[in-house]
């Protein structure tokens, strides 16, 4: 068949395929297309067309970037700082560094609904830094009854958004095919890993009550990023769905110090609702914590967690022109040119 017109057939009778196809007979595209085969970071295999990925890439097509699970790997090879010496070993019956049982001791900044202390939610405050208790530093109280209204004005309530309006915040840094992964949740929950991903029919559940702590989700996100927006999304009919929740973040993990990212409060509804961080907060790991929840049903589900914020590097990028502003205004200043703030003044005047 003449390599399908997608190769050279050789005095044998064998093919050598044009870049982009494979096959016997050259009848397979790669993956990514024939015009950009495995989007230029792998190679095709010439036998199934699929692709063999580059290092630090993955995928069908190698568009996703892989990010190792080595957090003092990843420290290394992508941030370029030394890695982290091993801890020393603990004694016997010494708590380890993962996410420990989750009890009824509270962290500094950590709180419960209706909880009318004038302490700073914000952030976890550095005496509890000095002053470990042994357990988990963000482990809360006991999730407030169901259906208690959040009184407390640290609780922001989540606005109901549609696709298109998610389209316009930019790259959820949650996602699954940016490298994305949930990495623990608390004791007989399942299916985390749904809350990265699209599908709508499959979702993280767990019994609503459990006999000790509150429920919970760890997710690394695709980079360390600025957070500003969390999204979550229920869509599972005939189960409870989260309330009050907690939000916590870390630069590394497994860690018992989180940082206390903020409160929230979602509705009762099967779509998708948006909260936002009073100040953006640089995380590469999420942990959200689901202190009270709507409904009665035995089992609670949540079927979507998107994250969006600003890259290191979009950061830097946006406070360096910030700076350039503040120059040159300085330079008009200097040379007597009108600034927009003066005329601005002037026509209020």
């Amino acid at each position: 068949d003449n390599c399908s017109g997608n190769g050279v057939c050789q005095h044998n009778g064998s093919c050598v395929c044009a870049r982009g196809w494979a096959g016997y007979n050259c009848s397979l595209e790669c993956a990514g297309g024939a015009a950009n085969p495995c989007s230029g970071q792998g190679m095709c295999n010439q036998t199934d067309g699929k692709c063999i990925c580059d290092e630090g890439f993955a995928g069908r097509n190698c568009t996703r970037r892989e990010v190792p699970t080595d957090v003092n790997q990843y420290r290394a090879n992508i941030l370029g700082t030394k890695k982290e010496p091993e801890p020393a070993a603990k004694p016997a019956g010494a708590e380890t560094a993962a996410d420990p049982p989750e009890g009824p001791s509270e962290p500094a900044g950590a709180l419960a609904p209706g909880d009318a202390r004038g302490k700073n939610s914000s952030t976890v405050d550095s005496s509890s830094k000095s002053s470990k208790n042994g357990t988990n530093a963000s482990t809360v109280a006991a999730p407030v009854p169901d259906g208690k209204a959040v009184a407390d004005s640290k609780f922001t309530k989540g606005t109901v958004v549609d696709d298109k309006h998610l389209a316009t915040l930019g790259v959820n840094h949650a996602a699954f095919d940016l490298g994305s992964k949930a990495l623990a949740t608390n004791k007989d929950a399942k299916g985390q890993s749904a809350l990265l991903r699209t599908d709508r029919d499959k979702y993280w559940i767990s019994p609503c009550k459990l006999d000790k702590g509150v429920l919970w989700v760890v997710i690394e996100l695709s980079e360390i990023i600025h957070v500003h927006t969390i999204v979550l999304g229920s869509f599972e009919y005939y189960s409870s769905t989260p309330n009050a929740f907690q939000v916590l973040g870390q630069l590394v993990y497994p860690t018992e110090e989180w940082q206390v990212l903020g409160h929230f409060q979602a509705s009762s509804t099967r779509q998708y609702q948006e909260f936002k961080l009073k100040a953006p907060v640089m995380a590469k790991f999420l942990k959200l914590r689901f202190l009270s929840h709507h409904g009665s049903e035995f089992y609670c589900t949540l079927s979507s967690v998107r994250v969006y914020g600003r890259t290191q590097w979009e950061e830097m990028g946006r406070m360096l022109d910030a700076n350039e502003e503040v120059v040159e205004e300085a330079k008009r200043r200097l040379d007597g040119v009108p600034t927009p703030s003066d005329v601005i003044e002037n026509v209020s005047g």
